[in-house]
This record gives C-alpha cells, sequence and structure tokens, in this order.
C-alpha cells in the first residue's frame, strides 16, 4: 500500500506509471502491481520531460530521476529552499519555480539538456516566492506567487494582480485550456484570463472553498477546480462538487492529473489518492 496518505504531487508518466510526491514517504511509484518509494528528500512538485526523465522538485532544491533512484543536482547551492515548482517548455526544457542557480540575479532557473541559465525579473526587484511554472502553446512563459501572475513573452513582462482584476495576488496554479485562456486559481476562487478581459468565480458562485490548489482543464471547455473543501466539476456555468460524501479520501484537494485518454481523473489529497471514472452530474445523469 501507500507508505504516506499526504499527498503532494502526482504524476502520470509516458508509460502510463503512476508517481506520488508525498509528505513523509519521498516518491511513491505504482506500476499496477506493486508501491515502491524513493526517500530521502520531500518531494512538491514532478514533471516529465519529452525523453522520459522525472524531475522533482523538493525540499533542497531539484532531484533527477536516472532509471534507478533520484539524484540531486549538486550544481545547486547547499541553502537552496523549496522548490514549489518544476515544468516543461515546448522545446522540452526543465524549468525550476525560483532562482536556484546565482542569488545575486533574480529570476528562476532553466535547464536546455545542457546548460542552466537564469530567466531575470527586468526591474531586478525581489523575486517573488513562485508556487507554480508553466508555459503556454505559444511558448511564453507564466509564472505564479505571492504576487499575482506574471507572463514572459517577446521580451515582454505582463502582470497579473488585483489591479489588474484577480481575484487574489496569491497565486497557487496555472493552466491553459485548448482555447487558449489562461486559469489562475489562488486564495479567494479563480480566475479565467483572456485576450479581453478576467473573469472571477468565488463562493458566491457556488465554489464550496475559496482556495484553489490546482486546476485541470479538459477537452471541451469543462474544467476540475481542486479546492479546500472538495473537488468540483465547471462547465462554465455551475459547479458540481466531489467530495467525501461521494467517496473521496478526504475533502482538501490539493493535486489532480487527467489520463492522456481523458477517462480517469486522479486525485491526491491529504489522505491518499482517489480516482474518478464514470463521472454523473447531481441527477445521476452520466457527464462524457
Amino acid at each position: 500500500g501507500i507508505a504516506s496518505n499526504d499527498i503532494a504531487s502526482l504524476l502520470l508518466d509516458q508509460h502510463g506509471d503512476l508517481w506520488l510526491g508525498t509528505s513523509g514517504a519521498g516518491i511513491i511509484h505504482y506500476r499496477g502491481e506493486a508501491f515502491s518509494s524513493y526517500r530521502g528528500f520531500a518531494p512538491v512538485s514532478i514533471a516529465e520531460d519529452p525523453k522520459g526523465t522525472l524531475w522533482v522538485g523538493t525540499n533542497l532544491g531539484l532531484a533527477r530521476f536516472d532509471g534507478h533512484g533520484f539524484q540531486e543536482q549538486k550544481w545547486l547551492e547547499s541553502d537552496v529552499e523549496w522548490n514549489h515548482s518544476v515544468s516543461i517548455d515546448p522545446q522540452g526544457h526543465v524549468g525550476f519555480g525560483k532562482n536556484v542557480i546565482d542569488r545575486q540575479q533574480n529570476g528562476s532557473s532553466w535547464f536546455d539538456g545542457t546548460h542552466y541559465r537564469v530567466i531575470s525579473v527586468p526591474d531586478n526587484s525581489p523575486y517573488q516566492d513562485m508556487f507554480w511554472t508553466m508555459h503556454d502553446r505559444r511558448g511564453g512563459l507564466w509564472l505564479g506567487g505571492r504576487r499575482g501572475a506574471e507572463h514572459y513573452a517577446d521580451g515582454r513582462r505582463t502582470i497579473y494582480t488585483t489591479r489588474q482584476g484577480l481575484s487574489s495576488d496569491m497565486v497557487l496554479a496555472l493552466a491553459e485550456d485548448e482555447a487558449g485562456s489562461i486559469w489562475v486559481g489562488g486564495g479567494e476562487g479563480f480566475c479565467r484570463i483572456d485576450s479581453t478581459r478576467i473573469t472571477v468565480w468565488t463562493m458566491k458562485e457556488g465554489l464550496p472553498n475559496n482556495i484553489v490548489w490546482c486546476v485541470v482543464p479538459e477537452p471541451g471547455g469543462t474544467l476540475w477546480v481542486c479546492t479546500l473543501a472538495g473537488l468540483c466539476r465547471f462547465d462554465g456555468r455551475s459547479f458540481l462538487t466531489i467530495n467525501r460524501q461521494h467517496g473521496l479520501p478526504d475533502d482538501n484537494i490539493n493535486q489532480a492529473f487527467l489520463a492522456r485518454d481523458g477517462k480517469a481523473l486522479y486525485v491526491g489529497t491529504l489522505n491518499g489518492i482517489g480516482v474518478i471514472t464514470g463521472w454523473r452530474d447531481a441527477s445521476g445523469t452520466h457527464i462524457p
């Protein structure tokens, strides 16, 4: 079984294997028959590059899976703190949620397969704690943290905070849907950033809680929203909330990952993992 129920991150790799980042038991690997674990660090985020290599953001910076175990990247400074986010750009470069190369230069770190570099903040302001990094389909870089969301593209930096219309400056999640809209989850509900405006949804519109840990778009425009008080399926008009009453191990849903075929949603909680298939609406009707 699972050595720790506190799931901090999860990933389905290219082979369909399940990887769980836990609090207390390191990385847990499930191949469909048995669990194996890799201890010695606290994993916070997991990403897979196009070659199938796993990269893990940890309490010590960064670790890379070499096929046998996770190796800490020794180029990091010894006093590196929590690395909350690891992401892969369209070219397969690996990005880390903070500058872990040169503390004298504000920015986020990227590895192109050979060299590490820093994308710096133009105004050299103190860099925020980042909880999420993401590249959109156009190659733009999105960062989310304690100072809102930031977008880097074509040499320009665009900032999104409550002044621009976000519901909160605390950004905990970022995602892009198939239409190219950017979804932002945070401390006061979630928002959609499109080409013309920012739209906000909170408990007033039907969310069970305003803390949003993760947002997972489905093909067709439906959205899964992970909150402190349940998992929501949002069709653009109304929310369907799934929680412990429906069989989930806990109401605090901190991670979710949609299977490649779109037929299952893997859900990480503070009390274990759940798998949702064949979901139905409040009336019992099957939801495609």
